[in-house]
């Protein structure tokens, strides 16, 4: 809600601590004041109330009195549609740095009664409307700017309704303790090394393993499985789901370790292990990540994938050597 000059700003007092993952509105957590069309309204009724006086028009009081019950009786609405509506916190959508992350949230009437046009507000000014109908749950999609690598909070966002007639807003300032992880930014392609195997822990040799050369035959499908892999024409003989298995000396497990890229920049380096990640996902190899204190052994598919990103972006970065050697020789 942008500021108007000429009205009173009211001081809404900060909450101490964050909103949990299930909240229900209540008369203390909303407020209520007119909109700009609202104190228009007031101004065009009181003109339309001293004209009436002035001539003693009886058909002007009956109008202005009419008028203005409805809008005193929208109050109401206005306030009971965001009264006793439950939000709760749902699966988040993470995205790379400089990207869109997705916090969803669940919205249920809690009383029964449908609510109509719900806003959901950002920091950013970015305005979401929604209608929750009766007995059920609607989704919504919050978008946030991915601004840095790391665990990013939804943040403050405001909650609001200016129904039935626009004459008034209710709204609620929330802040849900909802965090979502940001990966690191991939490393453009050709800026970096070409990944190779880490020859810590005994390297990898050639030997019999899973590869992609030679079909050997189908297994049940199991979740994380390659969608390539899928066997569509014994799902399409109604055969179940199915994955094809392949035999051959090429495929090896390969590490992304961090002491392959020492010299290099800390971020810099996240970045180029993310570029490594997304390349050999793309091309099904089976692949392990190592940072300081964290082990991922090689997997493939989605889940791995996702773990593994996921290990970028909480990952501290040790401080530099240079500052460090200061700081012991001081």
């Amino acid at each position: 809600m942008k500021r108007i000059p000429w009205l009173p700003q009211f001081q809404i007092p900060r909450r101490s601590h964050l909103d949990q993952g299930v909240l229900r509105l209540r008369y203390r957590r909303i407020y209520i004041l007119p909109t700009r069309n609202g104190l228009s309204f007031g101004v065009v009724l009181a003109i339309m109330l001293l004209g009436s006086m002035n001539y003693s028009l009886s058909l002007g009081y009956l109008l202005t009195f009419l008028l203005g019950g409805m809008a005193t009786a929208s109050i109401l609405h206005t306030f009971r549609n965001l009264l006793g509506l439950t939000l709760r916190t749902g699966r988040t959508l993470p995205d790379f740095c400089g990207g869109q992350l997705g916090y969803t949230l669940l919205l249920e009437s809690g009383d029964g009664r449908p609510r109509t046009a719900i806003e959901f507000s950002s920091a950013d000014d970015i305005l979401h409307i929604i209608d929750v109908p009766a007995q059920c749950t609607a989704e919504l999609i919050v978008n946030c700017p991915a601004q840095r690598r790391g665990l990013q909070a939804l943040g403050n966002i405001t909650v609001a309704t200016r129904y039935p007639l626009g004459l008034f807003r209710a709204w609620s300032p929330i802040e849900f303790e909802h965090t979502c992880p940001v990966w690191p930014r991939p490393d453009h392609l050709g800026s970096q090394p070409p990944f190779v195997a880490s020859q810590s822990g005994g390297g990898h040799s050639i030997e019999n393993v899973s590869g992609f050369d030679d079909f050997s035959g189908l297994r049940q499908y199991h979740s994380g499985d390659s969608l390539r892999h899928v066997a569509w024409k014994a799902v399409a003989r109604e055969q179940g789901l199915m994955t094809k298995q392949f035999s051959g000396l090429g495929n090896q497990s390969i590490w992304f370790d961090w002491a392959q890229l020492d010299g290099i920049d800390p971020e810099q380096r996240l970045s180029t292990l993310c570029r490594w990640i997304i390349d050999a996902d793309r091309d099904d190899q089976e692949y392990g990540l190592r940072l300081p204190g964290i082990e991922l052994p090689p997997n493939v598919g989605i889940a791995h994938r996702t773990a593994c990103l996921n290990a970028l972006a909480t990952f501290d970065t040790p401080p530099p050597r240079e500052n460090a050697a200061q700081g012991t020789s001081d």
